[in-house]
């Protein structure tokens, strides 16, 4: 059983889930009530709600899968529409993958820093803390949101900053901490255990 965002649980090995997890393209089930790939719990709990049809797709980014996303239609079918199926996709894989994908790596960073202590300057000799507290308020802010994964602009935006002082700050972070990659930063504030600068912006 796997939970869902609904908060019910759901039978992963049943046949409509497997075909849901397996296809590469979203898959429609028009009549619900009469589709025998449904597992007792789960049909029972999509018709009792009333559902009539189902779309489905697995979410997946950079090749990791994240997820199911599904769509209920209720006291209708679902239109025979190949723009509508073209459309959710395009939802499912430009969207819902990329922010995801954030979100899983947003909360594994969280929880890593929750499950180690503090770290100091390591300017003595070999922390992994690599000179945290070297950096700024606003360069830890900035420093936390490039490690989720947002473009500059983004960031540049979320904190009403210029391009420029957003790629100068990032610039001053990666030479602070002596890291290259956006991976390599995230691995490093996971290690800070540090979660009141980060708290701020979620």
């Amino acid at each position: 059983m796997v939970p869902t965002y609904a908060g019910t649980r759901v039978n992963n090995t049943a046949d409509a889930m497997q075909l849901m997890w397996k296809t590469e393209h979203p898959i429609v089930f028009r009549d619900v009530a009469a589709d025998g790939r449904f597992d007792a719990r789960l049909h029972d709990m999509l018709v009792n709600a009333g559902t009539t049809s189902k779309m489905a797709a697995p979410v997946g980014y950079r090749g990791r899968s994240i997820g199911l996303i599904c769509a209920n239609w209720v006291g209708r079918p679902i239109p025979n529409s190949s723009a509508l199926h073209e459309h959710f996709e395009s939802v499912v894989s430009d969207v819902l993958g990329p922010i995801l994908l954030a979100s899983h790596e947003l909360a594994a960073m969280r929880a890593a820093a929750g499950r180690v202590e503090p770290v100091a300057d390591d300017s003595a000799g070999g922390g992994e803390g690599r000179g945290l507290v070297l950096l700024t308020p606003a360069e830890l802010k900035v420093a936390w949101l490039a490690a989720s994964g947002l473009p500059y602009k983004l960031i540049a935006d979320r904190l009403n900053k210029s391009f420029s002082k957003v790629d100068h700050q990032l610039r001053s972070i990666r030479q602070k901490l002596r890291v290259r990659t956006y991976a390599e930063l995230a691995a490093v504030l996971a290690n800070s255990g540090g979660p009141s600068a980060r708290n701020d912006l979620l």
